[in-house]
C-alpha cells in the first residue's frame, strides 16, 4: 500500500484507476516513488513517466478525457514533453522523459505494486537513484540520503550515464 496519506490521494488513485482502465503505459516517479521505497516527504504533485509512443499518447488522451474531461491532443505527447495539469498542491505532471533514465530501462525494470487500492508500476529503486543522482537538485540529494545513498556532487552529475541511458 502507498505510504502517503494526504487529501489528494483519492484523486490520484482515481487517475491511476482510469490509466489502468485505458491500458496506459506509465510509471510513478518522483516523491511518490521515493515514498514507495520508504522515505516519505511532502509533495504537492504526482509525477508520472509515460511512454511517448503515439499509440500510448492516444490512450493517455482518452484516459484524461475519461478522468475529468481534460482535453489533450495526443500529438502534443511526444519525446521530451511535460504536461502539467492542475495546480499545486494537487498537480499532475505527465513526463515523457526523466533525467538519467531511458524509458525502455524504466519500463523493463519497473516495480509493480499498489497505489492506494490500485495496481500501479513504480520506478525501480535502481532507476530512481540514477534519476535523483542525475538531476542534482537539493531535494533530490535529500531523497538519495533517505534512500540510503550518498548524494552526488555537482561535477559528478555530468559524468553519470544514469540507468542504461546512452546520452
Amino acid at each position: 500500500m502507498t505510504p502517503f496519506n494526504n487529501e489528494h490521494m483519492d484523486d490520484y488513485e482515481d487517475l491511476i484507476a482510469v490509466f489502468n482502465k485505458h491500458h496506459v503505459e506509465y510509471i510513478i516517479v518522483g516523491a511518490y516513488a521515493v515514498g514507495h521505497y520508504g522515505y516519505l516527504r511532502a509533495t504537492e504533485d504526482i509525477d508520472l513517466l509515460i511512454n511517448p509512443k503515439p499509440e500510448n499518447a492516444k490512450k493517455v488522451a482518452a484516459a484524461l478525457k475519461d478522468f475529468g474531461g481534460i482535453e489533450v491532443d495526443p500529438a502534443e505527447i511526444k519525446e521530451k514533453t511535460m504536461i502539467e495539469i492542475g495546480v499545486k498542491p494537487n498537480a499532475l505532471h505527465l513526463m515523457t522523459n526523466i533525467t538519467g533514465v531511458a524509458w525502455e530501462k524504466a519500463w523493463a525494470s519497473r516495480a509493480q505494486s499498489v497505489f492506494g487500492d490500485q495496481p500501479a508500476p513504480f520506478l525501480s529503486k535502481e532507476c530512481l537513484i540514477a534519476n535523483k543522482r542525475a538531476t542534482g537538485r537539493g531535494k533530490d540529494g535529500l531523497d538519495l540520503i533517505g534512500l540510503g545513498e550518498t548524494p552526488v556532487k555537482t561535477k559528478e552529475i555530468k559524468k553519470s550515464r544514469g540507468c542504461d541511458r546512452s546520452t
